[in-house]
């Protein structure tokens, strides 16, 4: 950084390294700061503003921020001194990029992308607000989907579903205000259904049931308020009855009556 004629320089060194550099004009205000890593090398230098004699990281103009090794790390731009437009971050020591990010004012406005260090896309979304909003797409390293997500003010809302690496179903399941609420559906890896519920505000509620991996019915019920509530039935993987039992809100009124399984 260069000393400009009637200005001066306070420097802040932890262990004779120095940590930080801050410029002040001739009326004592500051007016430029740079940032360094813990072993003395550059990290960022930007304009700043004060007020009151307080330092302040609003900028205004472009913002470029370097890791230990001078590789850049975060690229932006201020404007009035908040974030504004595409920012982007990239991971440390390298050049493969990170994320982009959409600023309007200091809030995420607008497309969302992150991804992952070999260049593949992870995570594909979109913020209103600064609060993620509509289809959200989440990738494995691969490229094969792993969730498609479906927000409303930073909510989940509506149907979303998960995935297994291999591109089959795992999870799909229906969501409102955040939080489960209507069907629920999983899956095994060879897409046979594992469980098949309902959910009301994120507990279970109505019938219950449960498979084997080879789509035989391991159980059947009811949940009342994610309590286990009447007649409950389990049956053993080749689809004979084990037992049975009853119960009231959670509590077993009726013991479990053991069937005899013949081998």
């Amino acid at each position: 950084m260069m000393k400009e004629a009637g200005s001066t320089m306070k420097n802040t060194h932890k262990q004779g390294i120095i940590q930080d550099k801050i410029l002040f004009d001739e009326k004592e205000k500051p007016i430029y700061r740079e940032r360094f890593h813990p072993d003395g090398s550059f990290k960022t230098g930007f304009p700043i503003f004060g007020m009151k004699g307080e330092i302040s990281f609003i900028t205004d103009g472009p913002f470029v921020e370097l890791g230990p090794q001078g590789d850049v790390e975060v690229i932006g731009y201020f404007k009035d001194y908040h974030m504004e437009g595409l920012w982007e971050f990239f991971y440390p020591s390298s050049k493969n990029l990170k994320a982009f990010v959409s600023y309007e004012k200091d809030s995420r406005e607008g497309g969302f992308f992150v991804f992952y260090p070999n260049g593949s896309l992870k995570i594909q979304g979109f913020y209103k607000n600064d609060m993620r909003h509509g289809e959200w797409w989440v990738h494995y390293p691969n490229w094969n989907m792993k969730s498609i997500l479906h927000y409303k003010e930073d909510g989940l809302e509506g149907i979303c579903k998960n995935f297994y690496p291999d591109g089959r179903i795992k999870i799909i399941a229906t969501y409102k205000e955040g939080i489960k609420h209507g069907e629920y559906r999983s899956f095994y890896p060879n897409s046979r259904p594992k469980v098949i519920a309902y959910f009301k505000d994120d507990q279970k509620n109505g019938s219950y049931k449960s498979f084997y991996p080879n789509g035989n019915i391991k159980a059947i019920g009811q949940f009342e308020d994610d309590f286990k509530e009447g007649k409950w039935t389990v049956y053993s993987e080749d689809g004979r009855l084990v037992k049975t039992a009853r119960f009231d809100y959670g509590d077993l009124r009726r013991k479990w009556k053991v069937s005899k399984v013949k081998s």
